[in-house]
């Protein structure tokens, strides 16, 4: 096996791993979706003050849908060697550092769980053109 196969290998099982991670914490959203204020899993509802929303129902939603049900469709792709599967993972990285900026920008100082995953989106971002480069996509 040539070094840069296995490099490529080593590269989409990170990913892999990183996107199935994303997906199981998007399910969170669905803690949003039982109880909508939030009490639920401790969140408090201020943090809903400078949005125009009254509840977690949407976040929920994006959550369960993007990251959970979205992240599990990119893995599915990345795992079936689908050729679409690393752009998506490139957006998908993208999204979630968007999102998680945007909390930064309403709430203020990030918190512990916020640098974590916009370490994952990074890294998803980052393995995922490091794979469309390996696969000759953007030479």
């Amino acid at each position: 096996m040539n070094p840069q196969s296995n490099s490529l290998r080593v590269t989409k099982t990170v990913l892999f791993i990183l996107l199935v991670f994303l997906s199981l914490s998007g399910l969170f959203g669905i803690m949003f979706l039982i109880d909508p204020s939030g009490e639920l899993v401790e969140v408090p509802h201020s943090l809903l003050d400078k949005l125009p929303i009254d509840t977690f129902i949407l976040p929920g939603l994006y959550l369960l849908i993007v990251y959970g049900i979205g992240s599990a469709f990119v893995a599915y792709g990345l795992r079936r060697q689908l050729s679409w599967a690393p752009a998506a993972g490139l957006t998908l990285g993208l999204v979630l550092i968007g999102w998680i900026f945007g909390q930064i920008i309403l709430w203020g100082t990030p918190a512990m769980l916020q640098y974590i995953y916009l370490t994952v989106g990074i890294a998803i971002f980052l393995l995922s053109l490091i794979t469309i480069r390996k696969q000759g996509f953007l030479n």
